[in-house]
């Protein structure tokens, strides 16, 4: 059985246990608990979107692991020095991360950039 499959069996029948689950919270559940399963109810709609959509990732790993550089660098680059430094630094972390998402070796492109930028004339002249 796929795995979407297996996971539309067991969650088809989820929202009928979410709201018994929730009727009886207070007695049976603890209050986070209780919260996780209302939390679980109001977003119903936007969960099952997975399940009718096969392009839909169940999670956002992909999107994370990309943006988890930024994020530990963001603390790093607080104290650039002058205001421009910063402005520099974010052009080239733009350009390293279109690289990688894009499976170009940064260091290539740049050197190729930086090699042909001298010599080239933005076509307006």
């Amino acid at each position: 059985m796929r795995p979407r499959a297996s996971t539309l069996k067991i969650v088809a029948s989820s929202p009928t246990s979410c709201k018994a689950c929730s009727r009886d919270a207070d007695i049976y559940l603890a209050v986070s608990q209780a919260k996780a399963i209302s939390y679980v109810l109001n977003l119903w709609d936007k969960l099952s979107v997975y399940l009718r959509d096969g392009r839909v990732c169940i999670d956002n790993n992909r999107i994370e692991n990309a943006i988890l550089p930024s994020a530990i660098g963001k603390k790093n680059w607080l104290f650039m020095g002058d205001p421009k430094s910063g402005d520099r630094a974010a052009v080239f972390y733009t350009l390293i991360g279109k690289c990688h998402r894009e499976d170009i070796t940064a260091e290539a492109y740049l050197t190729d950039l930086f090699t042909r930028l001298p010599t080239e004339t933005n076509g307006s002249s």
